[in-house]
């Protein structure tokens, strides 16, 4: 396992030596477009089998068409559909204030939500990009507040958040929902901001042990495999848990079926998968990608740990059932 510290150069230049030197069979790659997408372009270069797991297909896609490299993860507009579905549980004035990064990921959300938000009656406040590093978010928040923004969504990386979540805090603009992609995935970012400041933020969730669910390797449920993680680590679960473990399903279950190394034998394995996993049903289309379940997750005061979420959507998926609702931030603030 090797890792890339989500630099696209180097992600390609590990792609090429595993390949070229270490001569690898068949490759696994996960996670953000800095990493997915450049391993994918080297594998298309010298044929050789690829799955890669928590990456949303449409960024997948952004590098396509393929051949020889496929993606098992969520798709945007349900991701967009969950977050849609939570606000529902809250009345609210439907203006949502937009808070992205100037990045593939930022720039990719920012356009994204301006095509759904708008026709599905949400006034949207877009006071532009920023760049990473930004100290002062101090022209978004007096633009909320003038606007009387109700909902912050936003794309952006932890530190950043971090940052601008703390100033909200400070400057007294605490929306009734904060829907965050990227940056609240994981509970030691929500322990980073301090206190119980990160309480009530809300996010997509690819994975959760209330996922229904098994292995198809080892029949355990989603919640067997995290309750196994916590013991053998001491560490809370994290969404990554789950996806790695239906790529390596995947990878198991190509190699039992394909029964040789053949790089063409295994690429069709790939192709041909119909599989049950502890991330759900994996079946790749003819653009090499498979969707996967996605819904949405509220950080709550926990018992076992600090923060712990709570599925409050399912988004367009019905086998995912909400275990809470989405609560106001104001009223876990009192």
């Amino acid at each position: 396992m090797l890792d890339t510290e989500s630099n696209p150069t180097k992600a390609a230049e590990i792609g090429s030596r595993l390949i070229l030197k270490d001569k690898i069979d068949i490759m696994y790659v996960s996670s953000t477009p800095a990493t997915v997408n450049p391993v994918a372009g080297v594998c298309e270069r010298y044929k050789m089998p690829s799955i890669s797991t928590m990456m949303p297909v449409e960024m997948f896609l952004h590098g396509g068409p393929y051949h020889w490299a496929f993606d098992a993860s969520c798709s945007v507009p349900d991701m967009v559909a969950a977050y849609l579905d939570s606000w529902k549980q809250v009345k609210t004035n439907k203006k949502v204030g937009l808070l992205a990064a100037n990045d593939e990921d930022g720039i990719a959300w920012a356009s994204g939500s301006q095509k759904v938000l708008i026709p599905a009656g949400y006034e949207v406040v877009d006071l532009g990009r920023f760049p990473h590093g930004i100290m002062d978010f101090g022209k978004f928040i007096s633009g909320w507040k003038q606007a009387d923004v109700e909902i912050l969504f936003a794309n952006l990386a932890p530190p950043d958040f971090i940052r601008a979540w703390r100033q909200c805090h400070r400057e007294g603009f605490i929306p009734k929902v904060c829907a965050i992609g990227r940056a609240v995935l994981f509970p030691s970012v929500v322990e980073a901001i301090g206190g119980d400041v990160g309480l009530g933020t809300s996010t997509e969730v690819l994975w959760h042990p209330a996922y229904p669910f098994k292995s198809s390797v080892t029949g355990y449920t989603a919640q067997d495999l995290a309750d196994a993680y916590e013991e053998a680590s001491g560490k809370q679960w994290t969404q990554p848990i789950g996806g790695f473990y239906l790529g390596y399903e995947i990878l198991a279950d190509v190699l039992r079926r394909a029964q040789t190394l053949d790089k063409e034998t295994l690429r069709r394995a790939i192709a041909d998968t119909d599989l049950k996993t502890i991330g759900g049903h994996i079946k790749f289309n003819e653009k090499n990608v498979a969707v996967t379940p996605v819904g949405l997750i509220q950080w709550l005061k926990g018992k076992k740990f600090p923060f712990e979420s709570k599925i409050v959507s399912g988004g367009n998926f019905k086998e995912i059932i909400p275990q809470t609702q989405l609560v106001p931030i104001p009223e876990l603030h009192k």
